[in-house]
């Protein structure tokens, strides 16, 4: 009783030299991936398939998260994108860090503190753009880019993703895709994980 015997593991295997790294990689698959979402997902997700790295951006990941499509913009003077307009209103923020706010009882919402938005933009090509947002903290359809972007990788209907810098949409591995009949699809996902592959 109340006894405490210690015992010291080791990692043995009797695998081959080749089977041996195989093994370590399932290891870190269950540490890093042990989560599965699930989502129905539109018609655009019948190019997905198993392996592909997707982008993925829900109101349930952020009060600061946001999708829409691309319906007009405004260029600078150089010719560049300077604002999108969307097909819907998103709440972005640009608030002052927490060293710059000076009345910290006239702040609404401490959690916003230091909070920034950014935008993804999925160009014709199929690959996207991440740029920093300018805009003032509230709801709005048109979003101001800190850095304009140049005119060939904005186009009307354009699939953006808007949500907090740095966090603008949660990067997962497709598992397992189920069509479904309406040509929308039912897909698995796993975290990206990088871990697994440093």
């Amino acid at each position: 009783r109340g006894r405490v015997t210690w015992v010291k593991s080791q990692w043995k295997s009797s695998a081959q030299p080749g089977q041996l790294s195989a093994q370590i990689n399932n290891q870190l698959q269950a540490k890093y991936r042990s989560t599965f979402y699930n989502l129905d997902a539109p018609v655009e997700a019948i190019v997905a398939r198993r392996g592909d790295l997707v982008a993925v951006q829900h109101d349930l990941l952020s009060e600061l998260a946001g999708s829409g499509r691309i319906v007009d913009w405004t260029l600078d003077g150089s010719g560049d994108v300077d604002t999108i307009t969307i097909d819907c209103e998103v709440a972005v923020a640009n608030e002052p860090d927490f060293l710059s706010v000076t009345d910290l009882l006239a702040v609404e919402d401490v959690l916003l503190i230091g909070a920034t938005s950014g935008v993804i933009i999925r160009g014709p090509d199929g690959l996207s753009s991440v740029i920093a947002l300018d805009n003032t903290t509230g709801q709005t359809a048109v979003l101001e880019l800190a850095t304009p972007i140049p005119a060939a990788d904005v186009y009307a209907g354009a699939l953006v993703s808007i949500g907090r810098t740095g966090q603008e949409a949660l990067r997962l591995v497709v598992f397992a895709v189920d069509p479904q009949e309406d040509f929308t699809a039912s897909l698995t996902l796993v975290d990206e994980a990088p871990e697994i592959w440093a």
